[in-house]
């Protein structure tokens, strides 16, 4: 019982909250030297790029060791475009570029309102439709432990049932009552920190034709994190035939890893990265020549071990000086779970916030979301000048909500796009929670009808990630022992599947 709520607290730290959330009411401010404050404006003072149209063909870029130190006017591709096929750059697996971007002119973007900061949205009082809102245990009420415990992610496995992704570094299938291992990565996977691990998968999206299953884990006293790929065959994992696509230098191995990989409607890969975690004044969500702190988009269709992915032409930093082309939106903190809206391919993310703002984004290609020049709309540890000169090239959150205080919230757990069929009032609805309350809740509308947003109980806390089914049903897992549960719309409906 003892080491559940050791393991539990220490993963409450990880995604940005302190021990002081879950006891008062507003957590303080993560402690931050005074070097740190000095040195922070010449780390984020390189202004944000325009992206250009790509060359025909971009020159390879040379791999380096990575260290921690380091719209626009134009019509930039959304999540839903497919690639140019055009010759691509190749790349080989390296995560940081030593080189200082070179400053060239900010895109053209309505000013965030710097003094005041964000408007977040009240609760609408709740109708009969969501008051029949619950969640059920799913899977018999089955509890994960051990090596299979702390589950982060579950997806449909294509022989049946689901599979469930533990962050201690095993893959599970459940089919029918049953139990049975998919994959097996304890020994290589490091779990020594407070969010280290392995942390996340994604199947190919043309699984018939290319049966491959894409993971992200820590590597076991590497420094790094990794994301590999791994054949299916007749149902199994074949871990020997790992292949590595892309490896990142930590700055520290125990936080602010992200770690989502998703396939967009665009055939392409997307993986989230936090920051790293380095609170020594390194702004890296700000650093173009670094993936820390950004969202990536590659192509991985052809992947080998002398090209694992290509960098796709209309990346929108291909091309320009000193930027990692792989990078699609940068300036997140750590976004703790993204995901496809399966009908527009809208691009969510909840992005953990440090001790004010907790965000939801809708992630934009070439979009920079602020950190760590702001939280939320809030401008951080810099003067009211500098932050409004940075506001014109800054994506505003479509929602945020307080860090503590009277939501209670600690870290938000990023989530889902409703498009299930039991519950066709609730189609196009963002549902996303927090770690540290038993709320869930419901985002609708758009940024020109506006947003209305609904708050739903769970009855249960240490809410970790969302999951979908094949027929577009939404569960939620925990960090510890509780059972798997299931959104459902019926007061008759009973307490187990």
């Amino acid at each position: 019982m003892l080491f559940a709520f050791v393991a539990a607290l220490s993963f409450l730290i990880a995604i940005g909250c302190t021990l002081e959330s879950q006891v008062d009411s507003a957590p303080p401010s993560p402690s931050r030297t005074s070097a740190a404050t000095e040195t922070a404006v010449p780390s984020v003072s390189k202004s944000v790029p325009t992206p250009t149209q790509p060359p025909a063909t971009a020159t390879s870029v040379p791999t380096h060791a990575a260290t921690p130190e380091s719209d626009g006017s134009g019509e930039l591709p959304d999540a839903t475009a497919s690639p140019t096929p055009s010759p691509e750059p190749t790349r080989t697996p390296s995560a940081h570029r030593t080189a200082t971007a070179t400053p060239v002119p900010e895109p053209t973007r309505a000013p965030s309102e710097v003094s005041e900061g964000p408007q977040p949205l009240t609760p609408e009082p709740a109708t009969p439709r969501w008051e029949h809102l619950r969640f059920v245990e799913a899977f018999g009420g089955a509890l994960f432990h051990g090596d299979e415990g702390r589950p982060l992610e579950m997806l449909p496995w294509p022989s049946g049932g689901m599979a469930v992704l533990s962050r201690p570094g095993l893959i599970t299938q459940l089919s029918e009552g049953k139990r049975h291992t998919l994959l097996n990565l304890v020994d290589a996977t490091q779990q020594k920190g407070a969010e280290d691990g392995l942390l996340s998968m994604a199947l190919s999206p043309d699984f018939d034709s290319l049966p491959f299953i894409y993971v992200y884990y820590s590597v076991l006293d590497e420094g790094k994190t990794r994301l590999a790929r791994f054949p299916v065959q007749d149902g199994r994992i074949i871990r020997e035939d790992e292949l590595v696509i892309l490896e990142v230098a930590q700055p520290t191995m125990s936080s602010h890893n992200g770690g989502s990989v998703r396939f967009g409607p665009d055939g392409m890969l997307y993986l989230g990265l936090g920051d790293g975690g380095d609170y020594d004044g390194f702004e890296l969500a700000q650093d173009l020549d670094t993936l820390l702190g950004s969202i990536i988009r590659i192509d991985v269709r052809d992947a080998s071990e002398e090209t694992p992915y290509r960098v796709p032409p209309d990346n929108p930093l291909v091309g320009v000086p000193d930027a990692m082309p792989e990078i699609y939106a940068w300036g997140l903190r750590n976004p703790w779970r993204m995901s496809f809206d399966q009908e527009t391919g809208t691009l969510w993310v909840g992005d953990v916030g440090e001790s004010k703002l907790e965000e939801v984004n809708i992630i934009r290609s070439g979009g920079n979301y602020g950190w760590g020049i702001f939280e939320g709309e809030l401008c951080r540890h810099y003067t009211e000048d500098y932050c409004a000169e940075h506001a014109a090239s800054v994506v505003a959150p479509v929602f945020a909500y307080e860090n503590g205080g009277e939501s209670g919230g600690c870290a938000i757990i990023g989530g889902v796009v409703y498009h299930g069929t039991a519950m066709p009032w609730l189609d196009g609805a963002y549902l996303f929670g927090d770690f540290c309350t038993n709320k869930i809740w419901a985002l609708e509308g758009s940024a020109d009808a506006g947003w209305q947003v609904h708050e739903i109980q769970t009855g249960a806390r240490l809410l970790s990630s969302f999951a979908v089914d094949g027929a577009g049903e939404v569960y939620l897992l925990f960090h510890g022992r509780h059972p798997i549960l299931k959104l459902v719309d019926s007061a008759g409906t009973p307490t187990r599947e």
